[in-house]
């Protein structure tokens, strides 16, 4: 329906889904891990559906141009959702639907390779670092970043599903 409707009605849907209130404990689940002597709470992709339909609507607008503030807002806000998520830590699902909605989203814009390469080497998320290293991998292959931070990735990330990916996308 977004990409039938008029750009600035979408871009006012976009707005109006980033001002939603969530109940985030809704969508969160606790978990002790002892080895580590701490409580996580991981919060699910569902307590993040209002950015990510807006995501979904952004990408189907016809004239992008015309809803720049509302797709400016929800850049800004899904990547502080990924950088700043605390008191919760992001799902691996969570993270992985996130990164995908910047990159679909955003894919051409001049800061989302930078930030991707930063969210891959320096996010404190297991499951954020692993989905960016999979969407560096997907759509940055060519980069010449990119193969030396699946390598650093393979060999020194400190969990074993980042270093396994990493792994992997550098053997195909």
């Amino acid at each position: 329906l977004a990409g039938l409707a008029e750009s600035r009605f979408v871009g006012e849907i976009i707005e109006n889904l980033l001002i939603q209130e969530v109940d985030l404990d809704r969508f969160s689940r606790f978990e002790y891990y002892e080895f580590i002597g701490g409580t996580f709470v991981y919060l699910s992709q569902a307590g993040l559906s209002n950015f990510l339909l807006a995501a979904d609507c952004l990408t189907e607008v016809r004239t992008r141009s015309e809803i720049s503030c509302p797709a400016s807002l929800l850049l800004n806000q899904l990547q502080q959702t990924v950088e700043n998520s605390h008191p919760y830590s992001l799902s691996s699902e969570a993270s992985t639907a996130l990164i995908e909605a910047i990159v679909r989203g955003w894919k051409d814009a001049p800061n989302t390779l930078t930030w991707l390469k930063s969210r891959a080497q320096n996010d404190d998320n297991y499951a954020v670092r692993r989905a960016a290293v999979q969407e560096l991998a997907r759509g940055w292959k060519h980069d010449p970043d990119t193969l030396t931070i699946l390598k650093s990735r393979a060999q020194n990330d400190n969990h074993s599903d980042v270093r396994s990916d990493a792994v992997q996308k550098l053997a195909r």
